[in-house]
């Protein structure tokens, strides 16, 4: 099993997210709703604008968010014990649950898990 690693970030309040549009403005705003950014090289296969996403760390803490921002991230890794972790999401900061910079995370997109059954 690949291990991955959920990591943080901070944008400038008010910034666009990816998935913003005329109709429906997203913006980088820790009052929101939560939301995670995921790794635009998966973008229309792995994950859509709005899906549901669960994420769980080792130490029992867990985030449901929507999948509202993206990123080029998906190509570098956290490099730990001789190991490179691919990031498989980043977190807003006012999210993250848990020490450092970086953690191992489980993921799951559980919009994709129903569409997957065509529910």
């Amino acid at each position: 099993m690949i291990q991955l690693v959920a990591t943080w970030y901070v944008a400038a309040s008010g910034a666009p997210l990816y998935c913003s549009t005329p109709d429906a403005p997203l913006a980088y705003d820790i009052g929101a709703a939560p939301w995670v950014a995921l790794p635009v090289r998966e973008y229309g296969d792995a994950w859509q604008c709005g899906d549901l996403i669960y994420l769980s760390w080792l130490d029992g803490n867990a985030l449901m968010a929507r999948a509202y921002d993206a990123g080029p991230f998906g190509a570098h890794c956290v490099e730990t014990g001789g190991a490179c972790l691919p990031i498989a999401v980043d977190v807003p900061r006012h999210l993250w649950p848990v020490d450092g910079l970086s953690a191992p995370v489980r993921v799951v997109n559980v919009t994709a898990e129903v569409r997957g059954r065509g529910e």
